[in-house]
């Protein structure tokens, strides 16, 4: 089985500017989250940088899945992608196990009267 890695945090900061409005960007420390947020409002980051102030700051888990190695947030050790193919999978299984079973049971003859 394989073993689960281990991806960093994603640290979210919610920065307001009273021109610009509210921006939720992802930024290990305070200084990027304001050059991030002035990039997603689309103005110099010399122009917003004073004025900005972080109204919350959240650290938000991420997981590795550990079938396909791709980086989701969520619960559980899979993402949402591999549990549609694990489910689909068993779905079919159960199917060919009906099926075979089916198949082993007598036919049914034709009345002859």
């Amino acid at each position: 089985m394989p073993t689960a890695k281990r991806a960093p945090p994603l640290h979210l900061w919610w920065v307001r500017h009273p021109e610009c409005g509210l921006a939720v960007v992802d930024a290990p420390n305070w200084e990027l989250a304001t050059v991030e947020a002035a990039a997603w409002w689309r103005v110099p980051w010399k122009k917003v940088a004073a004025l900005c102030e972080c109204e919350r700051k959240e650290i938000v888990p991420r997981h590795v899945c550990i079938c396909c190695g791709t980086i989701f947030n969520g619960d559980g050790s899979r993402c949402t992608r591999c549990e549609i193919i694990e489910r689909d999978r068993l779905l079919n299984k159960r199917a060919r196990e009906q099926r075979y079973y089916r198949s082993m049971m007598p036919k049914k003859s034709a009345r002859s009267h």
